[in-house]
């Protein structure tokens, strides 16, 4: 498969979640349920799997035993929505991925900066 075929089918992705969802629980939600599919045995794979899907370039801020705080640079979410809509999807996506590498039922994810125009990246915000 070529890389632009790659990049394709993980925008289609998206694409999908978009077509049969419209609201930020649902897409949190539905985000989640796509993130926890992921086989990630560490948080590189998290981060990789992020990249992987076509939802944009993931980096660690700050981590700890409870907390976890994210940075995508070129948010996919953000590039397509409108104004104000934020990044439920990807939230929901980076909680379902944490969960798949083992963390608490009781982890949450919430978006503390979306880049909608104004940035080059958003900043998500792990807690468990």
């Amino acid at each position: 498969m070529l890389k632009a075929d790659r990049l394709d089918a993980q925008v289609s992705c998206l694409d999908q979640a978009y077509e049969t969802v419209r609201n930020h629980s649902a897409l949190y939600e539905q985000g989640q349920k796509d993130g926890v599919k992921n086989t990630c045995l560490d948080l590189s794979d998290v981060l990789f799997c992020l990249n992987r899907h076509g939802l944009g370039y993931a980096s660690v801020i700050q981590e700890s035993n409870s907390h976890l705080v994210v940075r995508i640079q070129q948010c996919r979410e953000c590039e397509r929505q409108s104004p104000g809509c934020g990044c439920s999807y990807i939230a929901g996506f980076l909680a379902g991925a944490l969960r798949a590498m083992g963390k608490p039922a009781t982890l949450s994810v919430h978006e503390v900066s979306c880049g909608e125009g104004s940035s080059p990246s958003c900043v998500f915000m792990a807690s468990w």
